[in-house]
């Protein structure tokens, strides 16, 4: 889940960064420049805010996400209330995950 979320934020961060210089370039150059700009990233981080819907009831929750190439990710929910202060970190090979409610 972190990975393909760590995934898709990374494609729209690139898109946004090449975005308005592609008046005259070709798909491959697209993608070329794309895939250079993706490798220069270092760390990302963002505020998410996650909507689902399944079997008729609708979820909301929000969580900020923080990545470090390579590999090493951490993923924390804001909100709601009931999941807010669960964590996962990942290595790139291992993930943790803590929930403080089970801690008490």
């Amino acid at each position: 889940m972190i990975k393909r979320t760590g995934i898709v934020l990374l494609a729209v961060i690139v898109i946004a960064l090449i975005s308005g210089c592609t008046a005259n370039m070709s798909d491959e150059q697209i993608a070329e420049q794309m895939k250079t700009k993706q490798d220069s990233i270092k760390d990302y981080s963002a505020t998410m805010v996650i909507s689902s819907s399944f079997g008729g009831k609708d979820e909301m929750s929000k969580a900020k996400i923080m990545n470090k190439m390579p590999g090493k990710s951490r993923f924390e929910y804001l909100e709601p209330a009931e999941m807010a202060g669960q964590v996962m970190v990942s290595d790139g090979k291992t993930i943790w995950s803590y929930d403080p409610k089970k801690m008490r």
